[in-house]
């Protein structure tokens, strides 16, 4: 019998996605010796030359920063590249869940964004997941997306939108991760308050 499948969305889903960035800014402002402040309204600023925030890029984002404090090419840093922040910025209860799982289900993942830089956040993770399931789309909720993914996967995401338009798209099971647990419920979603609720669920 096939194991069946688990798909999980990544920011703020397995990694805590806010403090991460907010790591990333001030060593970015401590290298370069300005406020955390300035760096997080150059940020700001690069976002509005993006369509959507998943078009995000640390990359660009650098580039961008470079040239509004104009940084000599030889001073130019990119902290991104450092694997520790991204390893330390995982929930707390992702791995512990994610190990108990992967003994009777095929782990994936489905995310939005570069692939590069998502697959990155979750490096620490790799010896938990399927490569054939790792599912990094540049817009995750478009139909050609949704078609790729494999029918009657289990797939958790804390966007309302995601899991709206999983359930109306139908042909999988569908759990809206609400971390404010707030007691909001979406129709026909299951909702869990914790990664950790899956492993009674599924044990």
């Amino acid at each position: 019998m096939e194991e069946k499948i688990i798909l999980f969305d990544i920011d703020d889903t397995l990694v805590d996605t806010h403090p991460m960035a907010k790591s990333f800014y001030q060593k970015i402002a401590n290298t370069i010796g300005v406020s955390l402040e300035e760096i997080v309204e150059a940020k700001e600023k690069y976002k509005t030359t993006l369509e959507k925030y998943s078009d995000y890029h640390p990359n660009e984002l650098m580039e961008f920063i470079h040239k509004v404090f104009k940084i000599d090419e030889n001073k130019k840093t990119n902290p991104f590249v450092e694997e520790k922040h991204y390893r330390e910025s995982l929930f707390p209860e992702t791995r512990n869940v994610l190990e108990k799982l992967s003994k009777k289900y095929r782990l994936g993942i489905f995310s939005e964004g570069f692939e590069d830089y998502q697959s990155n956040k979750i490096s620490a993770l790799t010896d938990l997941l399927d490569k054939n399931l790792i599912f990094i789309l540049r817009r995750k909720i478009e139909e050609s997306s949704l078609n790729k993914l494999p029918k009657g996967s289990i797939i958790i995401d804390d966007r309302i939108e995601v899991v709206e338009k999983l359930r109306d798209f139908g042909g999988f099971q569908v759990f809206w991760l609400n971390r404010k647990n707030d007691h909001k419920k979406i129709a026909g979603v299951k909702t869990i308050n914790s990664l950790s609720e899956l492993i009674t669920i599924f044990s």
